[in-house]
């Protein structure tokens, strides 16, 4: 387990539960400025004490619900990006303006995937 004083704060990016194979490099151009977490691991204590610019989620997670996350995000007044990693999606702009009224006053971003 990540015990808050044994981490920097203000990381660039923070991942929850994205997994390994995703480039992330446009994201992020210090790979030690970015950590990895799974969702269950997070709570208002540690993000306060990681201070990430970026909060990385997959839209399609499979072990959380992604609007869950917003709330929660919301909840502990996180106010920094939101970065949602997609497949390629039909409707791209409707889905980003979902979000961005279910998790304001986040700062949401969609990244998909090439087709």
């Amino acid at each position: 387990m990540i015990m808050p004083s044994t981490i920097n704060a203000g990381y660039a990016a923070l991942l929850l539960d994205v997994p390994n194979g995703f480039d992330l490099s446009s994201l992020c151009h210090r790979p030690d400025a970015v950590i990895s977490l799974r969702m269950n691991m997070l709570n208002e204590t540690l993000l306060r004490t990681l201070k990430p610019r970026s909060i990385v989620v997959q839209l399609f997670a499979p072990k959380f619900d992604v609007l869950d996350v917003l709330e929660r995000l919301n909840g502990w007044n996180y106010r920094g990006r939101v970065i949602m990693l997609a497949p390629p999606l039909p409707k791209r702009d409707i889905v980003l303006h979902e979000l961005r009224a279910h998790g304001a006053p986040l700062r949401i971003q969609l990244l998909v995937a090439p087709t």
